[in-house]
């Protein structure tokens, strides 16, 4: 009968105290096969068909866009030079991601800015017809020209956002 080779790496391990994550609690949670298998029940292995016993499993996770220290020195071995192309890779995501937040931001206050001297023409408009209607003896449709953005107006000001 063979043994299964699992190896199961996770970094989840979380501080009591803080919530957050500690590389030394991230380190004493990756379990090697051996460990996994002398907490296994032996009655387990031996119900086991052979096919399933002998599969490698190996899962590993992080956040973020950088592996962990570990994972580091993995890639390095597999192949040179890997470690620093992550890492620039890493920054150039977070450049990318800052440009993005900075086009977006102008792009609102520019929004913002248009709409005010849409906003500012449509009272000028509003107001030049309110006063031609009244000169030309129509005082209610003069005064429904000047009420609505008015009303628009002042409504958008006392808007809480």
């Amino acid at each position: 009968m063979r043994r299964s080779k699992n190896k199961n790496r996770t970094n989840q391990g979380i501080s009591k105290n803080t919530g957050k994550q500690t590389t030394t609690e991230r380190e004493k949670t990756v379990l090697s096969s051996s460990e996994i298998l002398e907490k296994l029940p032996t009655e387990v292995l031996e119900n086991m068909p052979d096919e399933v016993r002998t599969y490698l499993l190996e899962s590993a996770s992080f956040h973020g866009p950088l592996p962990p220290p570990s994972m580091f020195s993995e890639y390095e071995r597999v192949l040179s030079g890997s470690s620093d192309r992550i890492v620039t890779m890493a920054e150039k995501e977070q450049n990318h991601r800052i440009d993005w937040e900075n086009r977006g931001l102008k792009a609102s206050v520019q929004d913002t800015f248009r709409g005010q001297w849409f906003a500012f023409f449509i009272a000028i408009i509003a107001i030049g017809g309110a006063i031609y209607l009244g000169k030309i003896n129509q005082p209610w449709v003069a005064a429904v020209l000047i009420g609505v953005p008015l009303t628009g107006l002042v409504s958008s000001f006392l808007k809480k956002k």
